[in-house]
């Protein structure tokens, strides 16, 4: 087998793994319990452990906050443990400037267990970093598809130009020495 028909069949092979990674991740991103996965419902109670920083988050982050809120800075959220009554929550607010997409503030839990959490004045929020939430299983076949198909798209062209172009020279040199596209 000549090494061309090797690296062909390396690129086909990547090309199919890349497109295979990337439906998984369009199937998975619907299913994903976080704020940044787009049509995501935030779950009615988290996992939490007593002590632990947790992040609150809602789709468009900050600035969302600033449409939804007139001072987004005094946010107040609370926290009630399953079965138990809701109680007020310090949370610590992102500044204005943060670079957070969707983070809006932290809190630490007071409690282990099971919790709902929201706050005044927004739609139900996330707590993305919970401990029953689960790991961005789409943002890992993104990147999985995304370099597969980095590598396996120049790989093919490659290939193709062994094939079908390897006799025309990408740059015809003319009498003179000077070059010329070809």
């Amino acid at each position: 087998m000549r090494p061309a028909d090797r690296m062909g069949g390396v690129a086909v092979a990547l090309l199919v793994l890349g497109l295979l990674l990337w439906a998984l991740y369009r199937f998975t991103i619907g299913t994903e319990r976080h704020s940044f996965a787009a049509g995501a419902t935030p779950p009615s109670e988290v996992s939490v452990i007593a002590g632990d920083t947790y992040a609150i988050g809602i789709p468009g982050g900050v600035g969302r906050t600033a449409q939804l809120l007139p001072d987004p800075q005094s946010l107040s959220c609370s926290f009630a443990p399953a079965g138990g009554a809701r109680r007020q929550l310090a949370v610590q607010v992102e500044p204005a400037t943060t670079k957070a997409l969707t983070r809006i503030a932290t809190f630490v839990a007071p409690r282990t267990g099971r919790a709902a959490v929201s706050c005044v004045g927004l739609p139900a929020v996330f707590v993305d970093d919970a401990e029953d939430v689960g790991p961005d299983l789409a943002g890992l076949w993104l990147v999985l598809a995304s370099v597969s198909l980095a590598v396996a798209l120049p790989l093919l062209f490659s290939v193709l130009r062994r094939y079908y172009g390897a006799d025309r020279p990408l740059v015809a040199v003319e009498p003179d020495g000077v070059g010329s596209a070809g």
